[in-house]
């Protein structure tokens, strides 16, 4: 007989494997199922979100799995099976990868203008408060701009007051040249009334006239007058027209004059918009604490000339990071991604607190696998540092406890074999070693979660149905040697347990 693999298992002493002497000539081998790391063996399935599924949505059965042909003649194969069990010291599914403390905040402050650095007081390991100033450059080229764009508001200021009173005046002569057409149509009224009077006489003496009552001489001095009369009723119809043409002018002189507050109100506004750009560049000089917090380095002293940040490759002149609150920061392989939610506990040990623990749970994760980062996830817990125990930089590692199979019953990691790209156990039942698909949900080489495959068929679709059943504490499970085994084998039992 040859001796199975040695397995330790929960409370058991160590256990010898028989089988057949001639294993070597058994088509097939002995394999032991399950994945390294964090997903396990067959990891369990997933829903399509994303999002874990419960142990009994995930696995196949025993029922689907009847013996491929009748057992292989009388021979009685003697196998050591145990019973599934809970493991009390637990069993999770866990993930260790190095950690990082980063500030909660973290901003290097660089210089929007270019100048020569004339205040600094601040230094590594200060405190500063959110607003106060830090750094102050000298720009006077900038001062002087401002002067200038300043000079140039007041300018505009005044057009646009002066165009206000080229309105007003344009306003007052369009009222001025109104009230003289009203003047010219009462002397055009006079004119035609005096016209009319003059045309009645005139006929009066004609007729007259030519009874000789009146001599000649008074009817072409009657002549006279009428024709005097018409020229001056001409004379005021053109001054009637003149004013209201006068009128009609002074009309459109206040709609320019309109206009002309217009476009000067508009360059008061583009001079101001000009000053306070120039402004903003004078107050880019001072460059002030954007947070609470310390100073965690310093590049530039008094004298130092610096760059605009947005040409060539600016040195930050300081570092400014929020220490009160830190994040500690790790990277999640792909595989374990599925697994980590806003519940998910950390435990975390940094190499300077030696052998002092953080638990608590992680605070938030990107949900995105980063391709810079091998397509790891970040996952990131903040934690109160009022007392300034954590620096920013410290490393050591977190553990991330995924999944916690404690109130599951485990099988050894070798009863799992793998046979093609399924995961199977061999189960006694009635002194017969039926074969069973089961889907291994996690292993840790010692260890197995694990749950059957059901195969039915769905009665309105016909389609296949796969369900999941739990290990029960009845269930029977050969340990090892399976490579020994066929579907179907008659076996004599050796409880293990």
């Amino acid at each position: 007989m040859t001796a199975g693999r040695n397995r330790p298992w929960i409370g058991e002493k160590p256990i010898v494997f028989y089988g057949l002497a001639a294993v070597a000539t058994i088509a097939g081998a002995i394999v032991v199922a399950g994945l390294a790391g964090c997903s396990g063996g067959n990891v369990a399935a997933q829903a399509t979100d994303g999002t874990k599924q419960s142990p009994a949505t995930v696995v196949e059965s025993a029922n689907s799995s009847r013996a491929d042909g009748p057992a292989t003649g009388d021979n009685v194969i003697t196998v050591e099976t145990i019973r599934p069990k809970r493991n009390p010291q637990g069993f999770v599914r866990s993930e260790k990868q190095p950690a990082y403390v980063e500030g909660y905040y973290t901003a290097d402050l660089m210089a929007r203008v270019p100048g020569t650095v004339k205040f600094i007081q601040k230094n590594i390991g200060d405190t500063v408060k959110e607003g106060e100033l830090l750094v102050e450059l000298d720009a006077p080229d900038l001062v002087q701009e401002l002067t200038q764009k300043s000079a140039a508001v007041l300018g505009a200021d005044q057009d646009f007051k002066a165009a206000q009173v080229n309105l007003l005046v344009a306003q007052a002569s369009a009222k001025s040249a109104r009230s003289l057409i009203k003047e010219s149509e009462a002397a055009e009224a006079r004119a035609a009334a005096l016209k009319k009077f003059h045309e009645e006489e005139y006929e009066r003496y004609k007729v007259l006239a030519q009874r000789d009552a009146v001599v000649a001489n008074v009817l072409d001095e009657k002549l006279r007058d009428l024709e005097a009369a018409a020229a001056d009723y001409q004379t005021a119809q053109a001054a009637t027209d003149t004013a209201k043409a006068r009128a009609e002018e002074f009309s459109a002189k206040v709609d320019a004059a309109r206009v002309d507050i217009d476009v000067k109100k508009a360059r008061v506004a583009t001079a101001q918009a000009d000053r306070d750009h120039a402004q903003a560049m004078v107050d880019f000089t001072r460059i002030r604490a954007p947070f609470d917090g310390l100073i965690a380095s310093r590049k530039v002293d008094p004298g130092s000339f610096v760059q605009n940040a947005s040409t060539g490759n600016p040195t930050p002149m300081l570092r400014v990071v929020r220490t009160d609150i830190v994040t500690l920061v790790t990277w999640v392989p792909e595989k374990c991604a599925p697994f980590v939610d806003k519940n998910t506990e950390a435990i975390i040990q940094l190499n300077a607190l030696e052998d002092q623990e953080i638990h608590t749970k992680i605070t938030r994760y990107s949900h995105w696998l980063d391709p810079d980062k091998s397509r790891d996830m970040r996952v990131e817990v903040d934690f109160d540092n009022k007392d300034d125990r954590l620096k920013p930089g410290m490393y050591g590692d977190m553990t991330l406890l995924l999944e916690d199979f404690s109130k599951s019953r485990l099988v050894p990691a070798g009863a799992v074999f793998a046979s093609g790209d399924h995961s199977y156990i061999f189960e006694v039942r009635d002194g017969r070693a039926v074969r069973v698909p089961v889907r291994v949900q996690f292993e840790d080489g010692v260890q197995a979660k694990i749950v059957k495959m059901i195969r039915s068929t769905d009665p309105k679709t016909g389609r296949p149905v796969e369900n999941y059943e739990e290990l029960t504490d009845r269930d029977q499970i050969v340990r090892s040697g399976q490579g020994e085994l066929a579907d179907g084998q008659p076996v004599k039992v050796v409880a293990a347990d």
